[in-house]
């Protein structure tokens, strides 16, 4: 074996073979090792890596410079503990994990590599919102009013080459629910408008696809400065959606995350298009994502979510899940 850098992916679904792929791209004469995180054999034939690991014992063989997790959430925890002794980084797929329990029986030894552990949440990377973010962080929207976050895909069409009943998305044993897997828009309107209070949340399974988590989710958060943010996420809609409205006192932004553009409805019925990059490489946002975890520059700014920062989405959803079971205002811990 070569004395090039390794690198260790865990899991076999699409999101790994792009993490396979993108540390290839950006670290050329590097190897890369893939490990199911069931232990089920994995398809050469469909897989970049240059290794394919048969279990997590082989992976303490190796010497690698980092570990991608993206096996199913509810596993996070229990592979990020068993790499820990490695002291090396680990990027782990959002969400940190299905529930907030499971780390803090971890968080000890979890937080002794504090520096070393980050959260994927590649929204943070997309150009749009990052001008956005800038926009409001410079208030030229003045004083904000209301924040409106949609986010909606039918699950069937989610990941068309898979019966979507055994996706991790629909199986709530594996961390599946619209609250983990589109937990993005809870990173990104707290990491924009700072920290949640309290949620009141109706969460809902339709029975549409006969699956046993829920497929609906109808909430209100305040954050602790006091502004209201209604948000909508779902399983059910055939026209995919993904939006930001911000109400502010010198008019409306309407944030299209899946068109890449922002809209500023002004005074007098005036409208400017401020942002507008329709035509990307929709890969490019796990490109930055994964060349900041992999080269950090503390020069330069990082968006990488950190462990609290995950963390404390997962504590948000913990009070959305409580605020449905009680049908009451629930704040957040």
């Amino acid at each position: 074996m070569t004395n090039n850098e390794k690198y260790l992916v865990v899991g076999a679904g699409n999101i790994s073979k792009k993490h396979i792929d993108n540390i290839k791209r950006l670290k050329r004469n590097s190897l890369v090792f893939n490990l199911s995180s069931s232990g089920r054999n994995i398809d050469p034939q469909s897989n970049n890596a240059d290794y394919l690991l048969r279990n997590f014992q082989e992976a303490h063989e190796h010497k690698f410079s980092a570990v991608i997790i993206a096996s199913p959430a509810s596993f996070h925890i229990e592979h990020a503990l068993f790499f820990s002794s490695l002291k090396i980084p680990l990027l782990i797929e959002k969400p940190l994990s299905d529930n907030l329990k499971k780390y803090e029986e971890a968080s000890n030894a979890l937080l002794d590599l504090n520096e070393k552990i980050k959260i994927a949440y590649n929204l943070r990377y997309l150009n749009s919102m990052v001008f956005f973010k800038n926009f409001l962080r410079e208030n030229l929207l003045g004083k904000i009013y209301s924040v409106q976050s949609e986010v909606g895909q039918n699950l069937i069409n989610w990941r068309p080459k898979k019966n979507y009943k055994h996706t991790v998305s629909s199986n709530k044993k594996l961390g599946g629910g619209a609250l983990l897997e589109l937990s993005h828009e809870l990173d990104y309107l707290t990491w924009i408008f700072g920290d949640i209070q309290s949620v009141f949340c109706k969460l809902s399974n339709t029975n549409h696809f006969d699956i046993d988590v829920e497929d609906n989710v109808e909430s209100i958060l305040q954050t602790k400065s006091g502004l209201c943010i209604n948000l909508h996420m779902d399983f059910l809609q055939n026209k995919t959606i993904r939006k930001c409205k911000v109400i502010g006192e010198k008019g409306t932004l309407d944030f299209d995350l899946l068109e890449n553009k922002i809209i500023h409805y002004q005074e007098n019925e005036k409208i400017e298009i401020i942002f507008n990059e329709n035509v990307f490489d929709h890969n490019q946002p796990y490109i930055d994502m994964l060349q900041d975890f992999l080269n950090p520059d503390t020069e330069k700014l990082n968006n990488l979510a950190s462990l609290d920062e995950a963390k404390y989405v997962l504590a948000i959803i913990e009070a959305m899940r409580a605020s449905s079971k009680e049908n009451s205002l629930i704040k957040v811990d």
